[in-house]
C-alpha cells in the first residue's frame, strides 16, 4: 500500500471515529423518550350578542391568526339600532348648544342684574336637563357600536380551533360557546420517562 493511500484510509478513519464519538455523547448525554405529546390549554369562545349566525368562517384544525373573525352573526338589526341612536344623538347635540347658548347669555343677564334668579335658574335647569339626555344618548351610542362590533367573534390571538359548535342559521344566545380555541402561545410538550432516566433529565 502506497503512502497516499495510506492516509486516505487514515483520514476515512478519523472521520469516522469522530462520527461515532458524536452519535454515542449524544446517547449517553441525553435523555430520550418517544413517549410524549403535545399539550394545551383550550378556551371557549362564546357569543357576545344574541343572534342567528350567518357565517361560519373557521372549522377544527384551521390555523388562524388574531382578529381574525371566525363566527358572523346577523348584524342587520343592531345596524339599525346603530343609526337610530345616532340620529337621537345628533338631535340632541343641536338641543344641547341651543340650551348652552341660552344659558350663558341668561348667565351674563343675571350678572347685569337684568334677569331674575328664576329665570336664571330655569336656563340652567333646562341646560342640566338637555346635557343629561346628550349625554345618555352618547352613551346608547357607544353601546350599540360595541353590540355591532360583537357580531363578529374573533380570534383573540394567532392558534388554532380545536372544535367548533357553531351552525349557519343556529340562534346563538348571549354566552352560548360557539368555539374551542387553542393558542399558539399555550402549548407545551409533555413528556415521559422512566424512573430510572429521572435523574438524568435537565
Amino acid at each position: 500500500m502506497d503512502q497516499r493511500k495510506k492516509y486516505i484510509l487514515m483520514a476515512v478513519a478519523g472521520i469516522f471515529v469522530v462520527l461515532a464519538s458524536y452519535f454515542l455523547f449524544e446517547h449517553f448525554m441525553y435523555v430520550q423518550t418517544e413517549n410524549a405529546q403535545v399539550d394545551a390549554h383550550s378556551v371557549l369562545l362564546s357569543a357576545k350578542v344574541p343572534g342567528y349566525i350567518l357565517e361560519v368562517k373557521a372549522q377544527q384544525g384551521d390555523r388562524v391568526q388574531k382578529d381574525q373573525v371566525l363566527v358572523q352573526i346577523d348584524d342587520r338589526d343592531y345596524k339599525s339600532l346603530l343609526e337610530s341612536a345616532q340620529s337621537e344623538l345628533l338631535s340632541l347635540q343641536a338641543r344641547r348648544q341651543d340650551a348652552e347658548k341660552n344659558f350663558r347669555r341668561i348667565k351674563d343677564l343675571y350678572a347685569s342684574s337684568v334677569v331674575s334668579q328664576q329665570q336664571y335658574d330655569t336656563a340652567f335647569a333646562n341646560y342640566n336637563e338637555v346635557k343629561a339626555k346628550y349625554d345618555s344618548a352618547a352613551a346608547r351610542v357607544a353601546q350599540a357600536q360595541l353590540n355591532l362590533e360583537s357580531t363578529q367573534l374573533k380570534a383573540p390571538s394567532d392558534g388554532v380551533i380545536a372544535r367548533t359548535s357553531a351552525e349557519i342559521g343556529q340562534l346563538a344566545g348571549a354566552g352560548t360557546p360557539l368555539v374551542g380555541f387553542v393558542s399558539s402561545s399555550s402549548r407545551w410538550v409533555t413528556a415521559n420517562f422512566k424512573e430510572t432516566e429521572i435523574a438524568d433529565v435537565k
